[in-house]
């Protein structure tokens, strides 16, 4: 089983209506040309953001009018350990392996995105606060370009109870990401470890990548056909970047 090489992949967090972006300077962005399926390679011309953005308004904007290739990527069982209900940056444990992943992608001019469910603000184990300060630590930490989380839940408290269109499977979290990056869906991966990943990539209209390093193949929440299966994020960006 291998991966057709995509031409471009980053990563990223965001709430159902923040965003949290992080571009290193003088990352490489490949650009794929449908006439000749070639790729393209050229500087990125957007200025270095070294802090995590919170408001959507002083997100800094690319001029470029092409379209990159992503990959998005949950957070629990794929970037770290699957635990349950994180709910301090002391219980956040990332794989060891993980930033070597994300430097890897970078080089490939790759963007990585974390789009991520987290209802344990919704069930009230955690405040929205509290889970804006973990997923920053988890961009500063893998160097992710940003991250995408969905608070809901439909049985949760307060304003957070709510059938939401971010909440994955729902797509809204992917499809704010590709209007913001400019992102070209055809040559994009969703890699996850539940159903609810690969459910959410397909409606996204990306290929869908199963990791075992999660829930996998043993605990799959309903039948869904991934179009790859990989023991974990390392194998399966070892086949990417090749």
């Amino acid at each position: 089983h291998g991966a057709e090489p995509a031409p471009f992949i980053r990563t990223c967090f965001t709430s159902s209506d923040k965003l949290y972006y992080r571009n290193p300077s003088g990352n490489p962005i490949i650009r794929f040309t449908a006439q000749n399926r070639r790729l393209l390679s050229e500087l990125a011309s957007q200025a270095p953001i070294s802090s995590i953005i919170s408001s959507d308004s002083m997100i800094k904007k690319s001029d470029k009018k092409s379209f990159h290739p992503a990959i998005f990527l949950d957070r629990d069982g794929v970037l770290c350990t699957e635990k349950g209900y994180v709910t301090s940056i002391k219980e956040l444990e990332i794989f060891p392996y993980t930033r070597n992943c994300i430097e890897l992608l970078h080089q490939k001019g790759f963007l990585a995105i974390c789009v991520t469910n987290q209802s344990a603000v919704a069930r009230g184990f955690m405040s929205e606060a509290a889970l804006k300060e973990i997923n920053g630590y988890l961009v500063r930490e893998t160097g992710i370009d940003a991250a995408y989380y969905c608070p809901h839940h439909p049985q949760g408290i307060g304003k957070y109870g709510v059938l939401c269109k971010c909440r994955k499977p729902g797509t809204e979290m992917i499809e704010k990401a590709i209007e913001r990056f400019q992102i070209d869906r055809m040559y994009s991966y969703m890699v996850g470890d539940r159903a609810s990943d690969l459910l959410c990539g397909k409606g996204a209209g990306m290929k869908t990548v199963l990791l075992e390093s999660g829930y996998g193949t043993s605990r799959l929440e309903e039948m869904v056909y991934p179009d790859f299966i990989y023991r974990d994020l390392e194998e399966f960006v070892r086949e990417i970047v090749k």
